[in-house]
């Protein structure tokens, strides 16, 4: 059967299992419901979507862990709302005030969960108060199994999904990395990698496998979601988006893990490779994207303690091949390289209490065309820091595990945004000037 063919197929299921199937790793109550355990038995802190052992187990096996329940229980909602301030009023913003606005960002339905014994899916339909918008979000459908090799256990699997790094099990990739919520309004820097990019606009299938409980290894292949589909699901009209030639694009991840006493660590590489048309723009031929990154993860739960420390970090590089842009004078030179790195620690006490700090990065080749930044430079770095409290995510708390809630403060500053510390735009407006303050409310039920 031919790719297309089989893209086709898998899309027309896309609405039924919105309908009627089962989902994925965010903390939705649905999940709580199924397996009969606390969100802090697969969530650090009590909410997704970080998640501990036992919720890379869930994931790895389908979601299908515990029992298939009344179809009732597999319907949850989520509702991200809060305030954001920037230090300076933001110039021309495209949506919203220049500052200080309340909104509610995101809501959005999820079923999830086990459909069968080894069959299990994931589906989050999401709109964006903002935008005004309804559309397919992050979705995963997965088959898996046990098995044995070389009297070792294997549990090995099948996902299909549209979001490249969304079906990995740690918090490294670009799908649920930190920060995991951030203002939909405030400014943001211009340049990303391409992986970080994809999210929603492309479908892909792949095969994993777990060996020992220690080795992972996927390789996954995307193709663009035909835009007239991608219209139908919300997605709007994406005819002058990038897109990806008729071969798509290759997603593959090996990481190895362990567990020391109380201590568990991870360490591994991902990559997404492949060519676009810019703009959907066939006359110059294609570009070549190849990202490639490594990541570590660890993790201190002691058990019985309400002590628990997590870190993650991950370095990606980038490297642009741009014929087509650059033949099309979208770019100034005809290859680039970008880097991204991203590092987080957090403490979490007694699953309720938390605070993370981040630290992001990014550089590249000065390219003022593609960039857009008056200096050509994409680089911007700076912090993230998160204070929340999930007071209702434990047996034995108030509507539990029916409400559960994350109220957090998150600063975001900026040591240099878009190619410069001052002056970044020409007109006077500092990197500093972003710095951001959100304060809001994250719920699911």
């Amino acid at each position: 059967m031919k790719t297309h063919h089989y893209v086709h197929i898998v899309l027309a299921s896309l609405p039924c299992l919105v309908a009627l199937a089962p989902g994925q790793a965010l903390a939705v109550p649905l999940f709580a419901r199924q397996t009969g355990m606390e969100c802090s038995s697969c969530h650090i802190g009590s909410f997704g979507p970080q998640l501990t052992s036992t919720g890379r187990m869930f994931k790895a096996m389908g979601y299908t862990m515990g029992e298939k329940k009344a179809l009732s229980t597999y319907i949850s909602a989520m509702v991200i709302a809060g305030h954001e301030h920037t230090r300076t009023d933001v110039p021309d913003p495209e949506q919203g005030k220049p500052n200080n606005n309340s909104t509610v960002d995101q809501v959005s339905l999820f079923t999830g969960g086990r459909i069968t014994d080894h069959l299990g899916a994931f589906s989050q339909v999401t709109y964006d108060p903002n935008a005004r918008a309804v559309a397919l979000d992050n979705t995963d459908l997965r088959y898996a199994d046990t098995a044995t090799l070389g009297g070792k256990p294997l549990i090995w699997g099948v996902s299909v999904n549209n979001n490249p790094s969304m079906q990995d099990l740690w918090n490294t990739t670009p799908a649920w990395g930190f920060p995991y919520v951030s203002s939909a309004l405030a400014p943001a820097p211009a340049a990303e990698s391409f992986l970080d990019g994809q999210a929603e606009a492309v479908i892909g299938v792949g095969g994993y496998g777990l060996y020992d409980n220690w080795l992972y290894v996927e390789y996954s292949r995307y193709v663009n979601i035909p835009d007239r589909i991608q219209r139908r699901i919300g997605n709007g009209d994406v005819s002058g988006n990038d897109h990806l030639t008729g071969a798509g694009a290759g997603y593959w991840r090996v990481a190895a893990q362990h567990t020391f006493g109380d201590h568990y660590v991870e360490a591994g590489a991902f990559g997404y490779d492949g060519r676009r048309y810019p703009g959907n723009n066939r006359d110059n031929g294609s570009d070549q994207i190849v990202d490639q990154a490594i990541d570590a993860s660890y993790q201190y739960a002691p058990g019985g303690s309400k002590h628990i420390v997590t870190a993650n970090v991950t370095l990606l590089h980038e490297r642009q091949t741009l014929r087509a842009t650059f033949a099309g004078g979208g770019s100034d030179n005809p290859g680039n390289r970008l880097n991204s790195a991203r590092a987080n620690l957090s403490y979490y006490y007694d699953n309720t209490w938390g605070v993370t700090v981040g630290r992001f990065s990014i550089t590249g080749s000065p390219d003022a065309t593609l960039y857009g930044t008056p200096n050509g430079k994409p680089d911007s770095s700076g912090y993230v820091t998160q204070f929340d409290v999930t007071p209702f995510g434990r047996s034995g708390r108030w509507a539990y595990p029916y409400v559960n809630i994350r109220l957090f403060v998150q600063l975001t500053t900026y040591g240099k945004f878009d190619g410069l510390k001052f002056n970044y735009d020409g007109a006077g407006r500092n990197a500093s000037d972003n710095n951001t303050v959100f304060v809001g409310l994250w719920s699911a039920f």
